[in-house]
């Protein structure tokens, strides 16, 4: 069974009674997954990732669709969350002034090989390098992954950042680092086919900061959402790729891994 896509642009969590997920509507397009995916995919704000776990937990009936919260302006969206997550014991913080790294309306690189690029052309489903051929990775059925890759145990692990919350060098390294973990535990649990791109991680690790939650324990919950949405629904497995970019698109995060995206679009190429 697959469950419809969600728009663009979100990334809190979510996961939906299952009442309601056997309901949704299957549509076999890119990178479709699990609603619940679909939702902590875009979630680009810490309220959005609120609103997810509420959706998540089969609670948010009441709440207005995902499009329209976007509308409100942060007060507003905590006012409307506030109550629901008391009630379902989710921690919420109230919206906190601003003075953090300033959001930057361009695409970050999370390249560690930026200079390599030159040699590798984008061929759209694969990319070739002089060091080999990276072919693009979607979803995978659970029949093939690791038998423990869904088991509580299995953890996203990213470290939590203990450097300069001003130092933008720092920070850039440290999310580099995590967002190859991000990428990987990803392909592990066989969704590579619903990731943020780099920027998005970016933008959230800021918006989180700012607001004063914990990154890590955050991502770590989402993490935990993902593979108990993932072990009772089914994933397309056909991906397309990313038509009309080139390989300044993408960045190498390990010699055998890859992720290009349009700004609003991911996907990931390995070198198996």
């Amino acid at each position: 069974m697959l469950i419809e896509r969600s728009v663009y642009k979100y990334l809190i969590f979510y996961v939906i009674n299952a009442s309601f997920i056997l309901l949704g509507a299957a549509v076999a397009q890119a990178g479709s997954t699990t609603k619940h995916s679909s939702c902590f995919k875009k979630a680009e704000t810490y309220y959005e990732q609120i609103y997810c776990e509420i959706k998540a937990k089969g609670q948010g009936v009441s709440l207005p669709s995902f499009i329209d919260f976007k509308k409100n302006n942060e007060q507003m969206q905590a006012l409307l969350l506030k109550r629901k997550a008391e009630a379902l014991n989710i921690p919420i913080n109230m919206p906190k002034k601003k003075n953090a790294l300033p959001k930057e309306n361009k695409k970050i690189n999370a390249s560690t090989a930026e200079a390599h690029l030159t040699n590798c052309q984008y061929l759209e489903r694969t990319i070739k390098c002089r060091d080999g051929v990276f072919s693009i990775v979607g979803n995978k059925s659970n029949s093939v992954l690791k038998p423990a890759a869904l088991s509580d145990n299995n953890k996203l692990g990213i470290y939590k950042f203990e450097g300069d919350s001003k130092d933008k060098t720092q920070i850039l390294d440290y999310l580099k680092k995590s967002y190859t973990r991000y990428i990987e535990k990803m392909l592990e649990i066989g969704l590579a086919g619903a990731t943020m791109s780099f920027t998005k991680f970016y933008y959230l690790f800021q918006d989180l900061s700012d607001q004063g939650v914990d990154f890590q324990q955050r991502f770590e919950t989402m993490y935990n959402y993902l593979k108990v949405d993932k072990r009772s629904l089914g994933v397309t497995e056909h991906i397309d790729a990313i038509h009309g970019l080139a390989i300044s698109h993408c960045s190498r995060l390990k010699d055998n891994l890859f992720t290009c995206d349009n700004g609003t679009t991911n996907r990931v190429y390995v070198r198996w």
